[in-house]
């Protein structure tokens, strides 16, 4: 039996990631020494730096500098410069491997960022929530896209995603509104829980060459696990899931406000967690018998929903147990 679930407001992986860091400790506090400049604190491994942070609060365009008494920059540590509400731009130097979790998060003023081509993985949340930044380059060298690491990123309008990435983080570009289209391309092996979120796209554009990923009409599968993982955001009205589908991946319909009816093929084993959430015009999914596993939350926020299920079906108990009107699926 499914456990009865208390009903809760909607947390996207963008909101938790944001209490991570209000949790986190002050980038002033970290250990490390002070450069001889009396403004960036580092530690250094072998002939190369990492920074750590700042003494005094960056404000304006900030440079941050490829070498510090005398060891090499090669990496900006996680929350180094996160909530730095006065930065408008930022430069990192050529040499730059790694941007860690959270490094410019929250930065409310940030309008734009250089990348280098020697950067190869970008951290989760690494821009979230940076609400006035554009646009961003992603260079050729990067490999990984970390978790929501550009969610909330509200007034950013269009990015592209190079050949060289093969992982693409859950919520990756989360709750991006201005955000309207994104094309995958052949390298990416890797995607995490429904990278756009809330993003007000019509379609999702896959390469057709792309060993894992295709888009079926604009909707997101893995081909190769028979998982749908992200519909698109701005889709209006009907939608019946290909058959052949597996699973209905965790986030896959999340916030897709303008979904009013959907339809299950009798493929569909498991419908994953928060799968359908807050599709606040959602008025009736067909569930068929087959599903024998519902995720927490998969229907939270689902305001007008009413279930069709079969009779004595793991799904009519979902039902119940959470309170949800259904009703039976006629026999032809």
């Amino acid at each position: 039996m499914i456990h009865k679930k208390t009903h809760i407001i909607a947390i996207t992986l963008a909101a938790v990631l944001a209490l991570m860091l209000l949790m986190s400790v002050g980038h002033a506090s970290r250990a490390g020494k002070t450069d001889a400049s009396g403004q960036w604190k580092y530690v250094h491994v072998g002939d190369n730096a990492v920074i750590m942070g700042y003494v005094e609060k960056p404000q304006g365009a900030l440079v941050i500098p490829g070498e510090v008494d005398g060891y090499t920059v090669t990496s900006i540590f996680e929350e180094a410069f996160s909530a730095c509400n006065d930065l408008t731009s930022v430069t990192i130097p050529d040499g730059v491997t790694k941007i860690g979790d959270f490094a410019f998060a929250w930065s409310s003023s940030l309008t734009s960022i250089t990348i280098p081509d020697s950067v190869k993985s970008l951290g989760n949340g690494v821009f979230a929530g940076c609400d006035k930044l554009t646009g961003v380059i992603i260079p050729n060298s990067v490999t990984s896209i970390g978790d929501s690491a550009f969610s909330n990123c509200t007034s950013l309008t269009s990015i592209t995603i190079p050949d060289s990435v093969t992982t693409i983080g859950s919520g990756a570009f989360a709750q991006c509104e201005k955000l309207t289209s994104i094309t995958i391309p052949s390298s990416v092996t890797k995607i995490g829980s429904n990278p756009f979120m809330a993003c007000p796209f019509t379609f999702i554009d896959v390469c057709p060459d792309n060993p894992v990923y295709e888009d079926i009409d604009g909707v997101l599968f893995d081909k190769q696990q028979k998982i749908l993982v992200s519909y698109p955001g701005a889709r209006e009205g009907v939608y019946t899931i290909p058959e052949g589908t597996r699973l209905i991946g965790d986030f896959a319909f999340s916030e897709c406000l303008r979904i009013t009816e959907v339809t299950i093929p009798n493929s569909v084993t498991g419908i994953g967690v928060w799968g359908f959430d807050w599709c606040r015009r959602l008025t009736h999914v067909l569930i068929p018998e087959s599903v024998t596993s519902i995720g927490w939350n998969a229907f939270n926020g689902c305001i007008r929903l009413t279930l069709s299920v079969q009779k004595g079906s793991v799904t009519e108990q979902y039902a119940q147990d959470n309170d949800i009107p259904y009703v039976y699926i006629i026999a032809n």
